[in-house]
């Protein structure tokens, strides 16, 4: 996908190339100014056009991985219960900007959270991450409980990127969902 998308580009910004190469091949008169005006304006269009799956793949704001069909978002966690990561162990919550619960990892480093939730189809988990506390809502015991339990992690974890950790996060749990078969 990344491939096609920068193909895309170069051939847009080839396109603009030739429509400044139509300026200076008509010396700039009449014609060749607004010829060379729409060219430029085609190869700026070719440039910034994506599709929502060209968007996706360029986002670093998420990472979308296959889940098992028929599994809800409390079997899943029951799959991931107890394997613990640098930010701790997962727990369930809500984030106010998902409307179903979501499976939680963190707090981290400055609070942020890595979170997954299932499409509406339930096919595909989406993980995504915030670095705001107030969006993040779950039982208070479980927020206390992780301030209580990882408060050295934190100093240890000054420089976690919840991007970076998301992309190695997504796939291990979509191996881990795969070797699990549903019900």
């Amino acid at each position: 996908m990344k491939k096609k998308l920068i193909l895309k580009r170069l051939l847009g910004i080839l396109i603009v190339a030739a429509g400044l190469g139509v300026w200076v091949i008509t010396k700039m008169n009449i014609p060749g100014i607004i010829i060379g005006v729409i060219v430029i304006l085609a190869g700026c269009v070719v440039v910034s056009s994506t599709t929502p799956e060209e968007r996706a793949a360029l986002e670093s704001d998420g990472v979308t991985v296959n889940a098992p069909g028929g599994m809800t978002i409390e079997e899943i966690f029951a799959v991931l219960e107890g394997h613990n990561s640098p930010i701790g162990e997962p727990w369930l919550g809500r984030v106010t900007m998902v409307d179903s619960r979501c499976i939680l990892w963190g707090p981290g480093w400055h609070d942020r959270y890595i979170y997954a939730y299932l499409s509406t189809d339930g096919t595909r988990l989406h993980f995504a991450w915030s670095a705001n506390k107030h969006l993040v809502v779950g039982p208070e015991e479980i927020l206390l409980e992780r301030l209580r339990r990882y408060p050295a992690d934190y100093k240890k974890h000054q420089d976690f990127n919840p991007v970076l950790y998301m992309r190695e996060l997504a796939p291990a749990v979509e191996t881990l969902l795969a070797s699990h078969s549903p019900r």
